[in-house]
């Protein structure tokens, strides 16, 4: 069969529309697997933007004591009282933000975050203060995004405000929603650089 025949140039197209096809999922893929190689890098935000999300989680986290027995029934980890004695105006905890590889290796520390790590002062049902929570952090564009129940003996549950805002981890002993169990939350604003960098 001819190049220049109709049926020729036909095939011809055919073979190079295959081509180009294969050429574009070979790119895909290299751009996956290289991305992949990146692990997880932190957002960082500008100290403005840090400042605005501090107080985003804030707000929240003293809305969540609201919904779910008020001050008496939480407390400062950090705290040598029995419970909260005011709603919070600080973030009182800082951790150190870092990247991770694929393996979930530390590759580099980026910055830091403040946080606030709350304990239940009773024990409570994790459904219900789960379900308050779904309530109360959706006003703050904050949502449930997983769920470990299960997976270990402890269950963790995270919600997430976004790659720019805040994460709260929900953590308590067992898989049992329903059972009366000691709740722990963190709390965490977003990234920022180290002071003075």
């Amino acid at each position: 069969m001819s190049e220049n025949t109709v049926e020729g140039r036909g095939a011809r197209r055919r073979r190079n529309i295959g081509r180009f096809i294969l050429v574009a999922v070979i790119f895909i893929v290299i751009a996956l697997v290289f991305r992949a190689c990146q692990g997880d890098r932190p957002y960082v935000a500008s100290r403005g933007e840090a400042v605005q999300q501090d107080d985003r989680t804030i707000a929240a986290v003293n809305a969540f004591m609201e919904a779910n027995g008020g001050l008496s029934q939480w407390k400062d980890h950090y705290d040598e009282g029995k419970s909260r004695p005011e709603p919070f105006h600080d973030l009182t905890g800082y951790s150190v933000c870092s990247n991770r590889d694929i393996a979930g290796f530390t590759t580099a520390d980026v910055g830091e975050r403040q946080e606030v790590n709350l304990n239940s002062t009773s024990k409570v049902t994790p459904r219900e203060v789960l379900e308050n929570a779904d309530r109360v952090w959706a006003k703050y564009g904050i949502e449930r995004r997983g769920d470990d129940r299960g997976q270990s003996s402890w269950t963790q549950v995270t919600y997430d405000g976004g790659r720019t805002g805040p994460t709260f981890y929900v953590s308590y002993y067992g898989d049992d929603p329903d059972a009366k169990v000691y709740m722990l939350i963190l709390a965490a604003s977003v990234c920022r650089d180290f002071p003075g960098r």
